[in-house]
């Protein structure tokens, strides 16, 4: 897949997928909240492949969550740029941490009930950061 890497602002690919996320955290009624530093974060990446991989951890976020989802995105510039999502879903075991980003892989937890999706976001999330 082609890219055309630029140099991007964090807090401003953040916000926008905020911005696309809201009308099905609105469904949800999920609360999400969000936190930046006053400055840019620079990072270099290709503008719709962060776009998704923003996209697909939120959208695990507020999938992966019993009762009313909520979901805090942080824009955090210490040793790096970086994207905290934290969330009070279900949680990952530990022993299965590194299969969540093959291809087809799902955690099934019954207290959730069936889950839409194919088990393909990690796994293209990863690709793309590769």
């Amino acid at each position: 897949m082609p890219t055309d890497t630029k140099t991007l602002d964090l807090r401003e690919m953040a916000r926008q997928a905020i911005a696309r996320a809201e009308a099905r955290a609105g469904l949800l009624r999920a609360e999400m909240s969000y936190s930046e530093p006053d400055e840019p974060v620079a990072v270099n990446a290709d503008r719709e492949q962060l776009a998704r991989i923003i996209d697909n951890l939120i959208n695990n976020a507020l999938t992966y969550s019993a009762g009313r989802p909520w979901v805090r995105l942080t824009v955090v510039n210490d040793e790096g740029p970086a994207l905290v999502v934290e969330d009070h879903g279900v949680g990952i075991p530990s022993d299965k941490h590194d299969k969540i980003f093959e291809r087809f892989f799902r955690i099934d937890d019954p207290g959730l009930g069936p889950q839409p999706g194919t088990g393909l976001g990690l796994f293209i999330s990863r690709e793309l950061a590769d």
